[in-house]
């Protein structure tokens, strides 16, 4: 069975709609034009969206911010991500919030800074460094392996062409 949102999709009540994104407003918001963004494929979490997708997010997300500026006057918008439970997801399919706000609304998002030993800091940040760097690596490997195989295969294709301009 499809969730919620990979329902609305299928029953097309989208308020806007980009190639691989559509726009709803929230049946449950959090001020009036909360409006979710979410790829039109279902992908439960950010880090499983492709990329090509989720650059189709960006604009219409943008857009329906631009919106919401003009057909509320608002002051301001928050863009929020809720990636896995532990962040406050509660829905099994990506979705990026916007949210209309005023001064005074009532909403609040404000966390305590926390304040951390320089040192941890600083083995913290080099391990990222460190992380991001093998994956980027990683991601270089695939691209190279995935162009081999692209060569390949015109390889043998060319080949095979090749070959039947011989049959009569």
């Amino acid at each position: 069975m499809a969730c919620f949102e990979c329902n609305l999709v299928e029953k097309g009540s989208a308020i806007a709609k980009e190639k691989h994104a559509s726009a709803f407003l929230h049946v449950l918001p959090a001020t009036i034009g909360h409006t979710i963004v979410i790829p039109t494929r279902h992908y439960p979490i950010l880090e499983g969206v492709p990329d090509e997708a989720f650059e189709n997010l960006a604009p219409l997300t943008k857009k329906i911010s631009q919106v919401l500026f003009d057909a509320l006057e608002c002051q301001g918008t928050n863009i929020l991500i809720n990636n896995g439970t532990g962040a406050g997801q509660d829905s099994s399919h990506f979705m990026i919030h916007v949210l209309p706000r005023r001064e005074g609304d009532g909403l609040h998002f404000g966390w305590r800074p926390q304040s951390f030993p320089e040192a941890y800091l600083n083995q913290f940040e080099e391990a990222l460094k460190t992380t991001l760097q093998e994956s980027a690596k990683v991601e270089q490997h695939h691209a190279v392996e995935a162009l081999k195989t692209l060569k390949e295969t015109e390889s043998t294709r060319t080949y095979q062409i090749h070959h039947l301009r011989r049959i009569p």
